[in-house]
C-alpha cells in the first residue's frame, strides 16, 4: 500500500491484513541506500580506518576501509550509500557497489553467489552455473531468493539491464566532477515491490493516479508471471483508516507495547543497540505465567523489530525461567519468529539462564523513530529533566556565585512554580533580596535570573519574595 496524501507518504507490507513493514517515504533530497556519488576525501583518520566524504549532501559521509586500500585526502572517490544517518552518525558509504535487480544482484568487482536461503543443492548450483556464463570479467553476481526456479533467459534479461546500468554509472563517474550523485537508488515504493514480487503478492493499491501509472508500467518492465492487481484506490476513508496502519504506526512509535495476556515489552533505544524488556504486567495466570509471557513476547518482538526497522544488535530480556523444556518452547518460537523478517537477522541461537537473547539485524528502509520523530527539547532525548529540587538548587548556586563575584545581591527570578515551591522551602540569606515569579509549566532547565532595579523596586504584582534563613549567616 502507498499513501501519498498528508506531507508523508506511507508505504506499508500487509500480510494478512496485517501491516507487517511501515516505510515512511523520506524527501527526494535526502540520500537513500543504494544511490551511489563521486565523492571527495576531505578528511582521512586512519586510526579509525575511516575516511570523510563529500558528497553534496548537508554532513560529510563515512567511508571506512581497509589498510591495503587507504584514501588519500583530495581523492575523488566512487561511493554507494550503505547505511542511513542515524543518531549522531551520519552516512555511512562504502566502495563497494552493488546494483540490485529482480531476480540477481550485480557485483562489480565482485563473485558469483547465491541466497543463503535458497537451500537446494541442485538448484544453487544451476543458478551459480548460469551466472558465471552471463557475468562478463570482473564482475558478479548473486542470485536472489526470487531467482529461484528462473529460466536462463530470465536471469540473461535482468542482469543486461543491470549491466546496462553499471555501464551508465561508469560513463558519468570518468565526465564527472566531484561531489555529484551519479545514480539515485530506487524509490522505497519500487524498492520494496521489486523485493516482494511474487505469488504471495496478490494486490497492490495506492491513491496516486501518478504512481498508480509508475508501477504499471515497473511491472510491465519486470513482467512476473503472476503479476499482483494493481489498484487504484478513490474513497474518501484514507488509506492508513481502511487498513489498520494509523494505530500499528502509533503503537510502534511508543516505548511500551502491551500483549494479548497482560503483559507488555518495553523499547529502549540506545546509541549502540536496542534493549527490549519483557514484563508480566497484568497477568496473572498460573504457575506457566512467565512461559505464557515470554511465548507471545517472542512473537510481538519480532513482528515490531520488523515493524520499526530497527537495526544494528538487539538484546532481549525475556522474564527468567528455571525448566530446560520451558526455555527449548522459547528458543524454537522467537527463532520461528524471527525468520519471517525479510531482513539479514542473526540470532545467535540461544537463551541464556539470565533470559538474555542477542541477535543482530540489518535495516531495510529508514527506521519509523529516525523517520518521524525528533529529540525532545527539554530532555533532549534523555527522557529525563532535572526535578523541581534540583533545578531550585541549581537557581540558588548561581544566586550564591554572584553574590560572591560582588554583584549586587537583589535579583527577581522566574522559574515554574514547583521550582519556586522548592526555592521557597529552601530560602536565601538575610543579605539576599530575592523576588519569584512563576512562569511556565516546568520542562527542566529553564528559568531566568534579572538584577532588580532601584532601591525602591519592591517588586510586581505576582512577585513572591524567598524568606531568609538565618542559618545562612551562621
Amino acid at each position: 500500500m502507498l499513501e501519498t496524501l498528508g506531507g508523508v507518504p506511507i508505504l506499508a507490507l500487509l500480510e494478512d491484513g496485517e501491516p507487517r513493514e511501515i516505510v515512511p517515504v523520506p524527501p527526494d533530497a535526502e540520500p537513500d541506500v543504494g544511490s551511489l556519488y563521486a565523492g571527495r576525501v576531505t578528511r582521512v583518520v586512519p586510526g579509525m580506518r575511516a575516511a570523510f566524504v563529500d558528497i553534496g549532501a548537508s554532513k560529510n559521509a563515512f567511508l571506512p576501509f581497509d589498510a591495503d586500500e587507504a584514501p588519500h585526502q583530495g581523492d575523488a572517490v566512487l561511493v554507494q550509500a550503505a547505511k542511513q544517518p542515524g543518531g549522531e552518525k551520519g552516512l555511512r558509504v562504502t566502495r563497494r557497489v552493488t546494483l540490485p535487480g529482480r531476480l540477481a544482484v550485480l557485483r562489480p568487482g565482485g563473485a558469483c553467489g547465491v541466497s543463503a536461503k535458497i537451500r537446494d543443492a541442485q538448484e544453487r548450483a544451476r543458478l551459480l552455473g548460469a551466472l558465471q556464463s552471463l557475468c562478463p570479467p570482473g564482475v558478479g553476481a548473486l542470485a536472489r531468493t526470487a531467482a529461484q526456479g528462473a529460466g536462463q533467459d530470465a536471469l540473461a534479461q535482468d542482469l543486461g539491464a543491470l549491466l546496462a546500468d553499471w555501464a551508465a554509472v561508469q560513463a558519468a563517474w570518468r565526465q564527472s566532477q566531484a561531489p555529484r550523485c551519479l545514480r539515485r537508488a530506487p524509490h522505497p515504493a519500487q524498492r520494496l515491490l521489486q523485493d516482494v514480487l511474487g505469488p504471495q503478492l496478490i494486490r497492490v493499491v495506492t491513491d496516486s493516479s501518478a504512481w498508480h501509472a509508475r508501477l504499471a508500467a515497473d511491472l510491465a518492465d519486470w513482467g512476473p508471471a503472476n503479476p499482483p492487481a494493481l489498484a487504484l484506490y478513490r474513497g474518501e476513508t484514507p488509506l492508513s483508516d481502511l487498513y489498520p496502519i494509523r494505530r500499528a504506526l502509533q503503537d510502534a512509535l511508543r516505548r511500551k507495547v502491551w500483549l494479548p495476556c497482560g503483559g507488555y515489552l518495553v523499547f529502549d533505544i540506545c546509541e549502540a543497540l536496542t534493549v527490549v524488556d519483557v514484563n508480566t504486567g497484568k497477568h496473572t495466570g498460573a504457575a506457566d505465567t512467565a512461559l505464557a509471557v515470554n511465548l507471545q513476547a517472542a512473537l510481538a518482538v519480532a513482528r515490531q523489530l520488523r515493524l520499526r526497522d530497527i537495526g544494528g544488535i538487539v538484546v532481549v530480556d525475556f522474564i527468567d525461567m528455571d525448566a530446560p523444556e520451558s526455555r527449548q518452547m522459547l528458543l524454537d518460537a522467537f527463532t520461528q519468529a524471527l525468520a519471517e523478517d525479510r531482513a539479514a537477522v542473526q540470532f545467535f541461537g540461544e537463551i541464556s539462564p539470565f533470559g538474555l537473547a542477542q541477535l543482530t539485524r540489518r535495516r531495510l528502509f529508514t527506521g519509523l523513530m529516525d523517520a518521524l520523530t525528533l529529540p525532545c527539547p527539554a530532555c533532549r532525548g534523555a527522557g529525563h529533566v532535572p526535578s523541581p529540587q534540583a533545578t531550585a538548587r541549581e537557581i540558588w548556586l548561581q544566586l550564591a556565585r554572584r553574590a560572591a563575584s560582588g554583584e549586587d545581591t537583589r535579583w527577581r527570578v522566574c522559574a515554574p512554580s514547583p521550582v519556586l515551591q522548592a526555592l521557597l522551602q529552601a530560602g536565601v540569606p538575610p543579605a539576599w533580596q530575592v523576588l519569584a515569579r512563576a512562569q511556565g509549566p516546568h520542562r527542566g532547565e529553564g528559568f531566568a535570573i534579572a538584577p532588580l532595579g532601584d532601591e525602591g523596586d519592591t517588586g510586581e504584582t505576582g512577585d513572591i519574595p524567598l524568606p531568609s534563613r538565618e542559618e545562612y549567616d551562621a
